[in-house]
């Protein structure tokens, strides 16, 4: 099941695109990968039980 939340300011890709008006530079869009992957590995990993299964 995939939940979407709404976003006031456009979708992450309008951000990283230039199409919201909201400038990321490197440092910020690092930080942002950072934390999907961690929350990503919360899913696989510390979740219980495993929200994504292979």
């Amino acid at each position: 099941m995939l939940v979407y939340e709404h976003i006031p300011n456009g979708t992450l890709m309008d951000s990283l695109s230039g199409k919201s008006g909201i400038w990321m530079d490197w440092i910020r869009r690092l930080k942002v990968a950072l934390g999907a992957a961690r929350g990503l590995a919360y899913f696989h990993e510390l979740a219980d039980p495993p929200i994504i299964t292979y």
